[in-house]
């Protein structure tokens, strides 16, 4: 019987390796962490083009072997291509060389929890570009985003930003809801959402003769806006982000082509 058991015990480990899947690391950096869970324990942080072994699933998380005998752990299923068979060599390196596992260090003075937090959680935002309402002007601004740690996500998003046409100038702030879907093959983000924006215009002091000075124009609006676009991811931190929205406002709709960095 003792054969037979080593037997059984081979045949095991053979139908367990090869019911693992290759993969490769497409992000500039992943955490492959204890659990299925964005606050799991870090393993290790893994760099693009590092080869693992997919050997089960769990959602949106993928437990994975990292190389060929490395730690196991669980990696979130938008950073990895489960579709390539063999990594790309990467420059400088001989084929078929597998990129160093890092372990993850804690920046001087961070808490440990700090240091686990997923890329895409809290993000700042930066932004300008051209804005259209009774001629063509400025905006720019800035805000803030939550972001589950998952795909795909709703974003919600608040933001304040200064607008300037000609002589005239205002100012305002907008929240929104925005739906993302990430594509991790084409490394881009579209998405696409609505909110509330509100708009203010300081009036204007004219000379009126006959009349002196006459105040015209300001007010408050409040609209609603659709926003859509793109980000294009520059690492697991930072993204450049492309932006349209349109505000219906009550006497006419505003356009805005916007650009942007998310950090």
């Amino acid at each position: 019987m003792k054969p037979l058991s080593f037997v059984l015990l081979a045949w095991l480990l053979a139908a367990g390796a090869a019911a693992a899947q290759p993969a490769v690391v497409i992000a500039e950096r992943a955490t492959v962490r204890t659990e299925p869970s964005a606050t799991g324990a870090v393993v290790a942080t893994v760099t693009r083009g590092t080869e693992l072994e997919v050997l089960a699933t769990d959602g949106s998380w993928l437990r994975v072997r990292i190389g060929r005998d490395g730690p196991t752990g669980f990696v979130h299923a938008s950073f990895v291509d489960a579709s390539s068979t063999r990594a790309p060599a990467t420059p400088g390196a001989p084929s078929g060389v597998t990129p160093p596992v890092m372990p993850l260090m804690p920046a001087a003075g961070a808490s440990g929890a700090a240091a686990q937090r997923p890329p895409r959680t809290f993000l700042a935002r930066v932004f300008g570009g051209l804005w259209n309402r009774g001629g063509t002007g400025v905006q720019v601004g800035g805000g803030i985003a939550l972001t589950p740690f998952a795909n795909p996500a709703l974003e919600f998003t608040a933001d304040a930003s200064y607008v300037r046409v000609g002589r005239a100038g205002g100012y305002g702030g907008s929240g929104n809801a925005v739906f993302n879907i990430v594509l991790p093959a084409q490394r881009i983000t579209p998405f696409a959402g609505a909110g509330v924006t509100v708009l203010h215009s300081p009036s204007e002091s004219i000379l009126v003769p006959g009349f002196g000075e006459v105040s015209t124009g300001g007010g408050t609006n409040a609209a609603l806006q659709l926003l859509g676009g793109v980000d294009v991811p520059l690492s697991d931190r930072r993204a450049f982000r492309g932006e349209i929205r349109i505000q219906l406002l009550p006497d006419g709709a505003a356009v805005a082509a916007l650009a942007g960095l998310s950090f």
